[in-house]
C-alpha cells in the first residue's frame, strides 16, 4: 500500500503579512502611523497581490534548490481556506505558471468585478 507521502513534499504553512507571526496589524500600529491617508497606504501592503509576490519570492527560492531539469519541479501547489482561498484566486491571475494545482476549501470571490471594487465592498 502506498502513502501519499512517499513522494517528497515541502509543506509551508505561510503567516501572510499582517498575521500569525508575521507583524500583526492592531490598532495601536495604526494609530502610531499616523492619519488616515497614512494608515490607508500602510494597509494597503496586505493586499492578496503582495501576498502572492511575497509567496512568489518563497517560491522561487525553494525552487532553486532543486537540481533538476523538470519544468514542473518549477510549480507549487496551494491550499487555500477563507481569505487563503481569496490569495489563491489572485495568484491564478499574477503567476499562473507557477502553480500545479490549487485546491480550495472555502467559496469564490464575485467574477466579473474588478479587484478594487471587492477591496472597496470589504
Amino acid at each position: 500500500q502506498k502513502s501519499a507521502l512517499e513522494k517528497p513534499f515541502r509543506i509551508l504553512l505561510l503567516d501572510q503579512r499582517g498575521t500569525g507571526r508575521s507583524t500583526p496589524v492592531t490598532c495601536a500600529k495604526l494609530q502610531q502611523i499616523g492619519n488616515a491617508q497614512a494608515q490607508a497606504e500602510y494597509l494597503s501592503h496586505f493586499r492578496s497581490d503582495n501576498i502572492v509576490r511575497d509567496c512568489e519570492i518563497i517560491r522561487k527560492l525553494i525552487c532553486s534548490q532543486v537540481v533538476d531539469d523538470d519544468d514542473e519541479k518549477e510549480k507549487i501547489s496551494l491550499l487555500g481556506q477563507s481569505f487563503g482561498g481569496f490569495c489563491i484566486l489572485s495568484y491564478l491571475s499574477l503567476a499562473p505558471h507557477a502553480l500545479e494545482r490549487c485546491l480550495l476549501t472555502c467559496g469564490l470571490a464575485p467574477i466579473g468585478q474588478p479587484i478594487d471594487h471587492v477591496y472597496t465592498a470589504t
